[in-house]
């Protein structure tokens, strides 16, 4: 079984094969059709080019790269984004809006005196204006059209809104969208009368969606922090301009977002010098008064030694008390600024390295907050995150600075308590020289302060002056200039598969729909043998088809199957052949093949018998035009009827006879099984050579294979454009069976041009001996 699927595997891509084959000139046709499709798409499509620009990013992964601006590093200097952010930025849509906004990418000119209108980007010869402002024209859209009367005046008409205005260049008129003016642009393109124009104005968040969906942004190499930037339009300039403003936009952008940093730690430096000046001024004030209430002008020199032992200790009292101040500063800021989206000053002195690097951490999580929010909003998981963070961070710092002002006030109690052991050694010291010293002390804390306030001011001034963008350009935009869409090699190769495929599609669909037998060849491909092909009759009527002159393609088929037939069974010529003729479903012709072979076995001088076995469904005698008189069922049913009772010669030509099928019984198969059968078929093999059995179809019902004792051949009548091909596959497994022995398939109703075709398993059957008159040599 599984070698029989086999074959009938490769006998179908046989069938297929020949069957497209045979259909060659569709692809051809087909191949030619798309071709003209193709010539026709390159010759009027609008061409499109590609601008490219090369950009280097400072990132945290930069490896020393941009190392310019280092030395001013500790001041906070630079700061950096992962570059996944730079590529999702540079492809924003805010980002974008504002290219579209500065180079009023939604006001479009159009050539109109062509096939096709082409776009005029630089070399456009008019310039409209609005008086309103470009803002006017960004949330409405009109289409204009404008005809050239003269170097100085037009007509401008839009259709859709029914306006038509005649003008004049430089003077104002009024649209829908505003007031506009419309003036020669002034480059080298003149105005001439009759010229044709058409003016777009686009709504800019269409605009900003085609751009920013267009914009191709890639990692140039997964190991560098270069990108490239490109955009395809069918303007190279226009291409190269929107490329070049995508990144002047962007690096703007990266140093505003950087100077938000310098400009707050100003704003809190300035807060906090006038704070300490005023504390300062108070403390001078108060040395003073002593001073002169005291009448104190120098300090002795007694106990040197213990002083100068005692300056270190109050040195580090005034290094202990200025972080403490610090650490409250930065705590009550924090309290008093708990939003989010509010920077942390830095670079304040604060020794201490985890508040340093929390509050750098926080002014970071900030800043990409920030970004986030500008492309998108508040409730973005990402910023939602992000301020989580941002909050959690807060309240770090601020235990954070609790516990460092906590360890800086216990450092405090100590050097207090070492301090006043050496206040006890050196009790000659006058009280007044201890005061004095106490608000000297306080002086220094308040000046050491103001001083370093002021230094800090100085570096985060210097720092926002030397701000530059995170990137810098490598490669402006540029294009090479080749067209990119269409692609004349592809567009061909397209067609040329389109110009396959289609026709392919057409005739599997046709195909597909059409499931009968065609030719001889589909029967063959799967692995069966035709004995002789039948070609369709002409003629409607009669019994035969043809006479013994009668030399037609139709009698000259019939001979072929007779000479066919005789060779095959050419075993005993004294014995009687038995041919039952068989089917698989009604009208392939069962009944007209045993007639006409009955007549082309006769005509040469055999003793024919045409036998209708059809109990079922009778159509010997519907054929012949004769009424069904009684026949092979009442000869089974009726022992006392005989052969000669039931067989009648031919109406016509009486050279060979019949026996009809008689009256339609209640059970045809167990009538075929009766012992009678055997008798009609001894009696009848002793007075004919041959006996042509008409049969029921196989494939409806199983009467035939009840006679498959009495056989010597089964011819299998296939109808071509009748018989559906999936009954192929039933003949082949009867044949497989061996449930029809010596089986022979006859193509019924071929086309002309295939009529004389046959075949014996590859080569022509031999015939014997026969004269032009028909009769046996």
């Amino acid at each position: 079984m599984e070698g029989g699927e086999h074959h009938e595997n490769q006998s179908f891509s046989l069938e297929t094969i020949l069957y497209y084959l045979k259909r060659s000139h569709w692809f051809v046709l087909g191949v030619l059709f798309c071709f003209l499709m193709a010539h026709l798409k390159l010759r009027y499509a609008t061409p499109l080019f590609r601008s490219t620009a090369k950009v280097l990013f400072k990132t945290d992964d930069s490896g020393g790269l941009f190392n310019e601006g280092s030395a001013f590093q500790d001041f906070g200097y630079g700061y950096y984004s992962p570059i996944e952010n730079e590529i999702e930025t540079l492809k924003s849509r805010s980002l974008m809006k504002e290219v579209v906004k500065n180079l009023k990418l939604n006001i479009v000119f159009y050539d109109n005196n062509g096939l096709v209108p082409v776009e005029k980007y630089k070399d456009s010869p008019l310039k409209v204006t609005f008086l309103q402002g470009d803002s006017s024209v960004y949330e409405t859209g009109a289409r204009f059209e404008i005809k050239i009367l003269s170097d100085n005046h037009f007509l401008i008409e839009n259709e859709k809104d029914k306006f038509q205005f005649e003008g004049a260049f430089g003077k104002p008129f009024q649209t829908k969208i505003g007031e506009l003016i419309l003036t020669p642009s002034g480059n080298q393109v003149k105005i001439k009368s009759g010229r044709k124009y058409i003016l777009y104005v686009y709504l800019l968040e269409d605009i900003v969606d085609q751009y920013a969906g267009s914009i191709q942004v890639i990692r140039a190499n997964e190991m560098s922090n270069v990108l490239e930037i490109g955009l395809i339009d069918n303007s190279i300039d226009k291409a190269t301009d929107i490329v070049n403003q995508v990144i002047a936009q962007h690096q703007q952008e990266a140093i505003d977002d950087h100077n938000q940093v310098a400009k707050n730690s100003i704003r809190f430096i300035n807060d906090r010098i006038g704070i300490i000046s005023k504390e300062l001024a108070d403390v001078e004030g108060d040395a003073q008064a002593f001073k002169t209430a005291e009448k104190i002008v120098d300090v002795g020199s007694e106990a040197t030694i213990f002083m100068e032992t005692q300056q270190e200790i109050e040195k580090e009292i005034v290094e202990n008390q200025i972080q403490v101040k610090l650490a409250e500063y930065v705590n009550e800021y924090i309290s008093d600024n708990q939003d989010p989206t509010e920077l942390l000053p830095t670079n304040l002195g604060l020794s201490d390295l985890s508040i340093i690097n929390g509050i750098e951490t926080y002014n970071n999580l900030v800043l990409e907050r920030n970004r986030i929010l500008e492309h998108s909003n508040p409730k973005n998981p990402v910023a939602i995150n992000l301020e989580s963070k941002i909050l959690n961070l807060q309240k770090n710092l601020v235990e954070s600075l609790r516990k460092y002002e906590t360890t800086l006030k216990v450092r405090g109690k100590q050097l207090a308590l070492q301090n006043e052991k050496l206040n006890k050694r050196i009790q000659s010291v006058p009280k007044q020289e201890k005061l004095l010293r106490e608000i000297q002390r306080q002086q220094q804390i308040k000046e050491s302060l103001y001083l370093y306030l002021l230094q800090k001011r100085e570096e985060t001034a210097i720092t926002l002056s030397l701000t530059v963008a995170n990137s810098r350009v490598i490669d402006e935009a540029h294009s090479n200039g080749n067209v990119v869409s269409p692609n004349r090699k592809n567009t061909y190769l397209i067609a040329l598969i389109l110009g396959m495929v289609i026709p392919f599609v057409i005739l599997f669909v046709i195909r597909r729909m059409n499931n009968k037998i065609q030719n001889r060849e589909e029967i063959e491909s799967r692995g069966l043998k035709t004995l002789c092909e039948i070609p369709q009759s002409k003629t409607k009527g009669g019994n035969t088809v043809f006479d013994s002159k009668e030399n037609s393609a139709l009698a000259e088929s019939f001979r072929l199957l007779r000479t066919n037939l005789d060779f095959i069974l050419k075993i005993n010529e004294s014995k009687c052949k038995v041919v039952v003729v068989t089917s698989t479903i009604p009208g392939e012709g069962k009944s007209f093949v045993s007639l006409n072979l009955a007549k082309s076995l006769a005509i040469i001088g055999k003793r024919v018998l045409v036998l209708g076995m059809d109990l079922r469904s009778p159509t010997l005698n519907k054929y012949l035009g004769v009424p069904n008189q009684i026949g092979v069922s009442n000869f089974i049913v009726d022992a006392d009827i005989t052969i000669d009772q039931i067989t009648m010669p031919h109406p016509e030509d009486q050279e060979f006879d019949l026996i009809c099928s008689g009256d339609i019984p209640p059970n045809p198969a167990e009538l075929l099984l009766h012992h009678r059968v055997n008798q009609l078929f001894q009696h009848a093999q002793e007075r004919y050579d041959y006996i042509v059995v008409d049969t029921p179809p196989v494939g409806v019902i199983s009467d035939t294979l009840l006679l498959t004792g009495h056989a010597d051949m089964f011819l299998y009548i296939v109808r071509e454009r009748f018989t559906p091909k999936k009954y192929l596959k039933q003949i082949i497994q009867l044949k497989e069976q061996k449930r029809l022995p010596n089986v022979q398939l006859v193509l019924n109703c071929a086309h002309e041009k295939s009529a004389y075709g046959y075949n014996y398993y590859g080569k022509p059957a031999k015939k014997k001996g026969i004269s032009k008159k028909g009769e046996r040599s």
